[in-house]
């Protein structure tokens, strides 16, 4: 099957292996996996350097009044780091969907990943400056280039893939991203407790984000499907219009509050793990691991049976 991007809507669909090993998809994959790794390696690591690390070392040192309050202000940071992540997604989304839109997919691709190297950076020198807000403002930072690489990557796959092709390169899209996260977050929180775990983390952080924008490089060209189309500086004031717009259309009202109550609930468990793990259970970092690993297995179970569910579905046609 060539690999090319203009003849996929005639050409024979590939396995999924050879989708993966082509360059319409691989490339693709292979940044998108290792962006995803390194994001969550980097805020897994911040909470458990923050949380068993940093605050555990002034809590030992401290009277108990002031061990009680260096706890909740520990907690707090452990809740607010993934809130962080995951708030440029709802603040950006829609603009980031009118340049996916404007311009070549490809080419958008290939400066988020180049801009991410140079946050992995900035995130690498905060973790290692002992600076809580600094630390904070990098996260916050890596999560607005995650909301901007978001929609192209999905929107790059039907100019790439054959229609037949689509349902399978969004499930192992699906599949990568999440494995990426699982792994990235195990990976983080056991790299950054070990001795110079903090270089260590950094090193590995910089190190993947250039691997991701070097393979972002073999991207194939995918032109602009709407070239003219004028981009709203206003986040809030287009944020509202993708709102508005969706919920005059019931059944997209229904996947968005679904979706949107899902990642809700899963971050405020996220970010309490941490702290339930420390100063409830008494535990290592090892058993948050523990937990998480349990977390993602049930978020993937619960795909895959929805999935199953729809396959049941009758289809009209």
């Amino acid at each position: 099957m060539p690999d090319t991007a203009t003849d996929v809507t005639t050409a024979k669909p590939a396995s999924p292996w050879a989708l993966i090993a082509s360059r319409r998809f691989g490339p693709l994959l292979a940044g998108l996996s290792v962006g995803a790794f390194a994001d969550n390696m980097f805020r897994s690591a911040l909470v458990i350097f923050v949380q068993f690390s940093l605050y555990a070392a002034l809590i030992a040192q401290a009277a108990p009044e002031a061990a009680d309050a260096l706890k909740r202000e520990a907690a707090s940071i452990a809740a607010l780091a993934p809130a962080l992540f995951m708030l440029p997604y709802f603040l950006f989304s829609a603009t980031a969907g009118q340049l996916a839109d404007k311009f070549d997919k490809a080419w958008w691709m290939k400066r988020l990943k180049f801009t991410e190297v140079l946050v992995m950076l900035v995130g690498a020198i905060a973790m290692n400056s002992g600076s809580i807000a600094f630390m904070m403002a990098s996260l916050a930072l890596a999560g607005t280039i995650a909301a901007f690489y978001s929609p192209v990557k999905y929107a790059i796959l039907p100019q790439h893939l054959n229609p037949k092709e689509l349902l399978t390169g969004n499930a192992i899209v699906g599949a990568a991203t999440n494995l990426a996260i699982l792994f990235g977050t195990v990976a983080g929180s056991i790299l950054v407790m070990m001795d110079y775990g903090t270089h260590i983390t950094a090193a590995v952080m910089v190190t993947l984000a250039t691997i991701g924008w070097l393979a972002s490089l073999y991207i194939l060209p995918a032109p602009a499907t709407a070239k003219d189309l004028k981009v709203n500086p206003n986040i809030v004031g287009e944020t509202v219009n993708i709102l508005k717009q969706a919920t005059g259309q019931p059944g997209i009202t229904l996947v968005i509050a679904g979706n949107a109550w899902f990642w809700f609930v899963s971050t405020l468990y996220i970010g309490q793990m941490p702290t339930m793990t420390k100063d409830v259970l008494h535990a290592s970092e090892g058993v948050f691991n523990l937990f998480f690993m349990l977390f993602s297995v049930g978020v993937a179970a619960g795909a895959l049976l929805v999935r199953r569910l729809q396959q049941r579905q009758p289809r009209t046609a």
